[in-house]
Formats: structure tokens, sequence, C-alpha cells
């Protein structure tokens, strides 16, 4: 099952469309922003350019290139002066998460082609041809998840999320937000989901936030149930605050402290 992780929470996505910033879909759902777990169709392009590092950690989507977060010392740790998170080794599930890198952008588009839908993003569609990534949204603010197995049962890239600082001032600065999240619809069921959000938590602990924030669509709850399974709760509601298909959405605001 998928997780409509369209979460326009988060990521915005591409300035031409839709954002990445709210909602899931389910555990193993598709793109977009944190509106809502999104899911995808498989994708014939390769990623063989994209080589994993050999940090630890790993980055999402969509942060300023001078972030800076607030650290529990009280410190603050540039975005840019941080190692380059590695790839994690493979989990008993088949699953690694890595950062993304510029071969990726059309995989990942076409995840985000397949994965829209109006119950996991109030955006409009992207156009099928625009690039996934942007000056907004950077390959080293996106972390994939890559499903090792047989071409029959499918592998390669089966998610990303992305990490973004939605408010870019002083004071926010100890808070981040998942800004874009989506599984293709061959690798629902299999934990990529629950894997790309943790390993969400995993970054924005990394690079020094207190908090991590999403935006979920009121009516995934598939999304939203993923999110709690991570550690996230509700920290307010905007009653009716979309309008999709003509019936009044709302918006659920979702968080999770890391202090």
């Amino acid at each position: 099952m998928q997780v409509p992780v369209r979460v326009p929470v988060g990521v915005p996505r591409r300035s031409s469309s839709r954002q990445s910033g709210k909602g899931a879909t389910a555990a193993g759902a598709g793109s977009q922003a944190v509106w809502g777990t999104s899911v995808s169709r498989p994708s014939s392009r390769a990623t063989a350019g994209c080589a994993p590092t050999t940090q630890t950690s790993q980055p999402v989507r969509s942060i300023p290139t001078r972030c800076r977060a607030e650290t529990r010392r009280g410190t603050v740790a540039d975005v840019t002066d941080l190692p380059t998170p590695a790839a994690t080794p493979p989990s008993a599930s088949g699953l690694r998460v890595r950062p993304s890198c510029e071969e990726d952008g059309p995989t990942l588009r076409d995840i985000d082609s397949a994965t829209w839908s109006s119950l996991v993003s109030p955006a409009p569609a992207p156009p099928d041809d625009a690039p996934f990534f942007t000056e907004r949204v950077r390959p080293e603010d996106v972390l994939v998840c890559e499903v090792e197995g047989s071409s029959e049962a499918g592998a390669g890239p089966g998610g990303y999320v992305g990490i973004t600082q939605d408010i870019p001032i002083p004071s926010h600065e100890h808070v981040l937000q998942i800004g874009g999240i989506a599984v293709a619809p061959w690798a629902q069921g299999r934990g990529v989901g629950q894997a790309l959000v943790e390993a969400a938590v995993d970054e924005a602990r990394r690079r020094g936030a207190a908090k991590l924030t999403l935006r979920v669509l009121g009516g995934n709850g598939a999304a939203r149930r993923l999110y709690e399974r991570c550690g996230f709760v509700v920290e307010g509601v905007l009653v009716g605050e979309f309008v999709l298909d003509g019936v009044a959405v709302d918006d659920v605001l979702m968080a999770r402290r890391l202090d």
C-alpha cells in the first residue's frame, strides 16, 4: 500500500507547479510536498551516475544553501559546512537511503508525475517536462531510497524525501520541514515511506534542528498514520484550508521534537 506522502509539507516543489510540501499518501507513497505521500509509476530511467558518499546521515530537499540550524549546545551549524551524509547500508528489507544526485532528476520527475493526485497535494500537477532539480530544489537536499532486488520485483530508486526551511529567518532556524516525499507504486508496501521519513528525521537532527514539521491533507489517513508511527503529532488544523474537486479539505500540521 502506498503512503501518499506528497507532502507539500515541506518541500516546495518545483517552482513551476506543485509543491513539495504537504501531505502524505501512505506508508510507501508517492511524491510531492508533505501534504501526503504519493505513489508513482516505475521509471525506466537509470541512475548510473550516482555514487554514494561516505559519511553519515542523509540530506533532504529544498533547504536554502546557507540555512543554519541551532545545535543543542547553542552554537549554529551551517548546512554548507557539514560533511556530506553517507548512504546507509542495505537493510534486511533491501532498502538503502542515500543522498540524491543530478542523475536522479528524470527518475524523480517520473515518480512525481506518476503519483500526483488531489488526494495528496493541493497544488496543480507539474508539467511532465519540468526539471525536478532547480535553484530551490537541490540534490543535496533530497534523499533517495534505493530498493534492492530483482528487476522483475522492482529495483532502483523507489522514492524520495526532501527537507526545507520553511521560514528562513534567524528565530526559526531551529525548525526544518519535510517538503516533499513520494513512493513509486511498484515500491509501495515495502517500507520505503517509513524509511524515508526516518531518514529525514536523522538528517534534520544532523543539521542541528530541534524540530521537524510537515503538513498533510486531512483526508490522507494513510499518510497521517505513517507520520504517527514515526513519532509525529498533530499541532494544529487549518479547517477548510483548500477546496479540492469542490470539497473543503483541512490542512493538518504535524511535528516531531528532535531534542
